[in-house]
């Protein structure tokens, strides 16, 4: 049997696709807080990381684009993904 291991970091930002040409960030609510999860580069050149508050973010680069985690599309590119390995 063989194993295949895929690293996907950015994975929640590459299945909403946000504009390249903008800083944008994935973050997904923990409790009452919003946490930052993925960033696109733009948006870490400007100083935004992972773990940091949608807030904390807003007030750094405030016409950076924040999308809600979507576990759906990340399901579906996972998908997509995996029919694409099996085709090897």
């Amino acid at each position: 049997m063989l194993w295949l291991c895929i690293h996907l970091p950015v994975l929640p930002l590459e299945a909403l696709s946000p504009p390249a040409d903008e800083p944008a960030g994935i973050f997904e609510t923990h409790g009452n807080r919003r946490v930052l999860i993925a960033l696109n580069e733009l948006a870490q050149r400007r100083g935004l990381h992972p773990g940091m508050g949608v807030n904390a973010a807003l007030g750094l680069v405030p016409e950076v684009r924040l999308l809600a985690r979507d576990a759906e599309a990340e399901l579906h590119a996972l998908h997509s993904i995996a029919c694409w390995a099996y085709t090897l």
